[in-house]
């Protein structure tokens, strides 16, 4: 395993500055609420991440991106990190990292270079969301549904084919950027679907605007106030698209989920250093029996299990990264691990910092509600930590099996 680095660099030390004050400018909780509710200001502040170039970190110099060789997966946690000490709630990491790291991987996998920079390149210049769907061939009541990289590359291994059908299909719980009143995403910027399908010893790519009248969407708020949508679609044509080896679909879209998930983990791990941090300064602020709360023993080590946790997921997402140049299968284990990870620490310090703060962090005035609500959502939908559990206990089973190390 290749030595990580924890010390930052002066790109890196720059970066990170330049997105605090991005955040500090733009995406204040005020603001935030402002996006959530009104379609125009999230467009604009879409537009503004694109502007700034943070998509572009996620793509590879071959699409006209600034993705590095030896940190491009580092650089993307460091920003994401500190967009999640703000609650960034814009689709960053299923609507832009995902399809960028995705194709990126294809074009390194030997795919027209041509056509990954005609999808890419609405996003980089601020268009909408890319949600990247694998659909896979296992039906339910007759409709195929959207799953994830480890299932799709089983289907792909199964040489299932859909060639030659028109689909209809379903994909569940794609974080997005807002719903105007009518249920549908306003100002031009709905964004597009890409949907990967298995066929036979390939797989076929195909691109779909979310306006796309054979497409249907039902958006829906979560707990946090940010947006998700349900995404049905009907009589898709699955030869319409461009043609890829199963083995570059399987590698590129595991590496692609893979970071995308430590995406998550890292806005997550910012929403935990934002509470600790708040809940400490606060013990040094409130006082009780003449002394300040911070004096108490209990509170001290109340506050210390939640630094502690917060380190154990930083660790975990250190890990994750220290392994994303290793095979694909590997660095899925390490993300799931560290999803695990930071969903367990999510829980402890967002009980601790209620607790720490009283009944006011209960409030919907109070901003440790607003970060509870958040990691409660990374917790229960993001990403499907229940699948990330199953995963890692089959892989501990395989462990045990065939007497290989898991990661």
């Amino acid at each position: 395993m290749a030595e990580l680095n924890f010390a930052l660099s002066d790109e890196q030390r720059l970066l990170r500055d330049s997105c605090e004050g991005f955040v500090q400018a733009e995406y204040s909780l005020a603001q935030r609420a402002e996006s959530l509710e009104h379609p125009a200001n999230a467009v604009e502040l879409w537009q503004k991440l694109a502007e700034q170039g943070y998509f572009h970190l996620a793509v590879s110099e071959a699409l006209g991106g600034l993705a590095q060789a030896d940190a491009a997966l580092e650089n993307l946690a460091l920003t994401a990190e500190v967009m999640g000490t703000a609650l960034m709630a814009l689709p960053m990491a299923n609507g832009a990292i995902y399809p960028a790291r995705l194709l990126s991987g294809l074009v390194e996998a030997g795919v027209s270079q041509s056509v990954c920079e005609g999808l890419i390149e609405p996003l980089l210049s601020g268009g909408g969301p890319i949600y990247v769907c694998p659909v896979v061939a296992t039906q339910e009541n007759g409709v195929h549904v959207g799953n994830g990289a480890v299932e799709f590359a089983a289907a792909l291994s199964r040489s299932e084919t859909l060639g030659g059908e028109a689909i209809s299909f379903s994909v569940e719980s794609l974080v997005t950027m807002t719903a105007s009143p009518s249920g549908s995403d306003s100002h031009g910027l709905s964004g597009s679907l890409l949907l990967l399908v298995p066929d036979g010893e390939s797989c076929q790519l195909i691109s779909l605007p979310l306006d796309d009248p054979r497409l249907s969407r039902h958006h829906y708020r979560l707990l946090d106030d940010s947006w998700a949508m349900t995404v049905s679609g009907h009589d898709i044509d699955v030869c319409a698209g461009v043609r890829v080896s199963a083995a570059a679909a399987a590698a590129a879209l595991t590496d692609a989920e893979a970071a995308t998930g430590l995406v998550d983990c890292a806005m997550a791990l910012g929403a935990m250093t934002r509470m600790v941090d708040d809940s400490r300064d606060y013990l040094l602020l409130r006082r009780q029996f003449g002394r300040p709360l911070a004096e108490f023993q209990a509170l001290q080590h109340r506050l210390a299990d939640m630094a502690v946790a917060r380190e154990m997921a930083r660790a975990h997402l250190h890990r994750g990264l220290s392994v994303s140049r290793q095979s694909p299968l590997n660095f899925l284990r390490a993300e799931r691990a560290c999803r695990v990870q930071t969903a367990k620490s999510a829980s402890l310090i967002g009980r601790g910092a209620i607790q720490l703060h009283g009944a006011i962090a209960l409030s919907e005035e109070h901003h440790i509600a607003h970060y509870y609500r958040s990691l409660v959502v990374f917790i229960q939908e993001r990403r499907g930590l229940q699948a990330a559990l199953t995963f890692c206990r089959n892989a501990l089973r395989d462990t045990v099996t065939n007497q290989h190390a898991i990661l």
